[in-house]
């Protein structure tokens, strides 16, 4: 009788802890869904165009398969995910105030002022003091020129989901 008991019991709490379960799952998904991007519709990207956008910034990407060099052709050629989303949204007709809203439902940022732009956390004033000063090391120039004691830094993330 007590080994009945003792199943019946483990029983129950496999139950209560099925359901318990479902319950976070339910509550993760729900609370995710604000969080997935589904695509940016306000700038008629799909999900998987921006999944293929983000996949080609992979730093990987760069990296000659054969010789393990960064190419940097194709450094000189690439444009930020969030940049061709920024673009997107101007031809659409959106200032540079609701691009930068729109952006941070995405968990994407644009700074319009010097062209940064991030996908996650932006920095924050204090590590943007922090900064050192940005080098060109492939001899581009910068699209815009800070003036004599200005600093401006531009910083991007690329986040793996492997």
């Amino acid at each position: 009788m007590k080994t009945k008991k003792i199943l019946a019991i483990g029983i129950v709490a496999i139950l209560v802890c099925g359901v318990g379960l479902v319950m976070a799952q339910e509550n993760l998904v729900k609370n995710n869904e604000a969080e997935s991007t589904g695509g940016i519709s306000e700038a008629g990207i799909s999900e998987t165009e921006l999944n293929n956008l983000i996949e080609a910034a992979k730093a990987d990407n760069f990296i000659d398969p054969v010789t393990k060099e960064i190419d940097i052709a194709k450094l000189n050629n690439f444009t930020s995910p969030v940049m061709i989303v920024v673009e997107k949204l101007k031809a659409k007709g959106y200032n540079d105030d609701e691009i930068t809203e729109i952006l941070g439902k995405y968990n994407m940022g644009y700074y319009p002022e010097t062209g940064a732009t991030w996908i996650g956390r932006a920095p924050t004033p204090e590590e943007l003091q922090t900064l050192p000063q940005r080098k060109y090391p492939f001899g581009d120039v910068p699209p815009v020129v800070p003036s004599p004691g200005e600093q401006r830094n531009r910083v991007m993330e690329v986040v793996y989901d492997e």
